[in-house]
This record gives C-alpha cells, sequence and structure tokens, in this order.
C-alpha cells in the first residue's frame, strides 16, 4: 500500500526536476554584437533625437558605447560621447550594462576631448528584444535617459570605439609663447551674458579674458577662456581673436570690428584652429586699467561681456 502512495509524490519530484532542468537550460540572451539603436536622450525636459552604438566583445562582459550628434540647442556644436569596456551581465531575457566613474572620450567639431570633466557615474542600461534603455549622470549636466529602437538598415556603418588610446595635444600658453617686449597683458575675469540662435538667454559666470596689447602698432590679441552658446553644451571653448585694431586715448583703448573676423578655437586637450564656424561680424568694447567690457555678434550668437 505504502507503495502507491510512493508513486505519486516520486511522479511530482520527477516533474519538478524536469522543469528546474529546462529552466536551467534557458540560452542566455544575447544581443547582436555590433548594434545600433534610434532613440530620444533625454535631460530635465530637453530632448533630442540621437542613435548609439555598442559593440561588445567576445565573451558579452563588456562593451563600448557611442552616443551620436548629441545636440541640444541650436547653437551647440553635435558632441559625440565614447565610452569603453563598460561592464556588461547577461540574464535570460536581457542583458545588463552597468558601470560607474567612467571617463569619456569627447568629440566636438572634429576634435577629440579628454573626458575627465565629464565623468559618466552610475550608467544602468538594459537591452531586451530590440529595446536598449540606459540612464547616466554625466560631469555636472545632470542625469540623461535614453529610450531606444534597435535600427534594422544594414548598410549602418558602425564607427570603430577606441576610447582608451592616449591624446596628448600641445597647450599654448600667452605667457610662454605670444608675449613680446613692449606687449601688455591685462587679465579679467567676469560674466558673459549669452543670446543663443534660438533667442534663449543665460549666463556664463567666471570667464576669463586675457588682453595682450601691443601699443606700438595700436592691437591686441583677445582670450575670452571657457565660453559656451548653449546652456547644456557639455564643454566650454577658449576663443581667441587675433590683431584686433585700438583707438588709444591715455590709458584707455577701445575698438570696433564690422568686418567678418575668423577666430582661433581651443578645445579642452586641444590646440588653436581657426574656426570659421565661429566668425564674428561685429565685436566692439573698451579697456581700461581695471576693467573691460564688450559685446560681440557670430555665428553662434551673440554675447556681451563685463569684466568685475
Amino acid at each position: 500500500m505504502k507503495k502507491f502512495f510512493l508513486l505519486p509524490l516520486i511522479a511530482a519530484m520527477a516533474m519538478i526536476i524536469s522543469c528546474d532542468e529546462e529552466s536551467n537550460n534557458n540560452p542566455p540572451y544575447l544581443p547582436d554584437a555590433h548594434t545600433s539603436y534610434e532613440g530620444t536622450l533625454s535631460i530635465d525636459t530637453i530632448a533630442t533625437e540621437i542613435t548609439c552604438d555598442i559593440i561588445f566583445n567576445e565573451a558579452y562582459s563588456a562593451c563600448d558605447i557611442t552616443i551620436n550628434n548629441m545636440k541640444f540647442a541650436p547653437a551647440m556644436p553635435p558632441v559625440n560621447i565614447k565610452m569603453a569596456s563598460v561592464p556588461c551581465s547577461i540574464g535570460e531575457e536581457a542583458l545588463h550594462i552597468v558601470g560607474d566613474s567612467i571617463i569619456p572620450i569627447i568629440e566636438m567639431n572634429g576634435a577629440t576631448l579628454p573626458g575627465a570633466a565629464y565623468i559618466v557615474k552610475n550608467f544602468n542600461g538594459e537591452i531586451k528584444d530590440s529595446d536598449f534603455r540606459f540612464s547616466a549622470a554625466i560631469g555636472t549636466m545632470g542625469v540623461f535617459t535614453f529610450n531606444g529602437n534597435k535600427l534594422t538598415d544594414d548598410s549602418v556603418e558602425l564607427p570603430e570605439v577606441t576610447p582608451s588610446d592616449s591624446i596628448d595635444s600641445p597647450e599654448v600658453a600667452p605667457s610662454d609663447s605670444l608675449v613680446d617686449a613692449g606687449t601688455v597683458e591685462r587679465p579679467y575675469i567676469g560674466t558673459l551674458y549669452v543670446t543663443a540662435l534660438d533667442s534663449t538667454s543665460f549666463v556664463c559666470q567666471d570667464v576669463v579674458t586675457e588682453l595682450l596689447i601691443t601699443p606700438a602698432n595700436g592691437s591686441c590679441d583677445i582670450y575670452i577662456k571657457g565660453a559656451k552658446f548653449a546652456e547644456r553644451m557639455p564643454v566650454t571653448v577658449n576663443i581667441l581673436l587675433e590683431d584686433i585694431k585700438l583707438e588709444i586715448s591715455g590709458s584707455t583703448y577701445t575698438f570696433l570690428e564690422t568686418e567678418v573676423i575668423t577666430p582661433k578655437v581651443e578645445m579642452p586637450g586641444g590646440e588653436y584652429v581657426a574656426m570659421s564656424e565661429y566668425n564674428f561680424s561685429y565685436l566692439s568694447g573698451t579697456i581700461s586699467s581695471d576693467k573691460t567690457t564688450f559685446s560681440a555678434e557670430m555665428t553662434k550668437g551673440s554675447f556681451y561681456y563685463s569684466s568685475k
């Protein structure tokens, strides 16, 4: 009689074991090794449409992620953010990407910039079926979220991601290489009041302006350090305006330029390069011994600078 009671129990145990084995044999979820996703990248109430590329290593234990053409305002140049070797973990239904304190490489206007000032923290992403979602804090800009779908166009070419390559760029220091005998150097710190192309206005605090004045030929070079022309622009730029003609009256200098000026622009970690994307069409200002003010119209908007 006991044998008859044991038979249903044995059968039930066999079914449980069989189900467990079947569950354990489910294959892990592995997305394509090279994939692009198209979707919306958001911060606060601002959103932009981008593509995001992912390249996995052979073991799917890490991936390289590129955020392409991030641009939150018309005056902001498009920015690529590249993150290398972000840790991954494989699940049965999804692949998880979780990393912290990732130093990215930033590309803007053809220049490659080190991203130490834009460390990516608390990157938390998931790929499931054809969807890719993530959230991450980037520098002091805030928390970004991305919600995208896999691109199915086979013609999409994925870029190579090599953020680990070192980048050594020379720095231009006016005090070392640009100050000649007879040149007066005047540094100031002040506020840049910017009106962007979309008519939004914002303020850049503690912008440094260095003036290299050559009284003998009535000209000066103007360095504007730490400028940006979109409030969400992830990096600031340094601008050099060379050979600006001066009117001299005692210790006061004035200048007025109405012809197009092509400035030299320095991205962080780069060097000064002439960039017509930042052309000035108007520049007017005054320089005294303890203060400078100037206003400008340029392709990225207009601004007014006043030193403290």
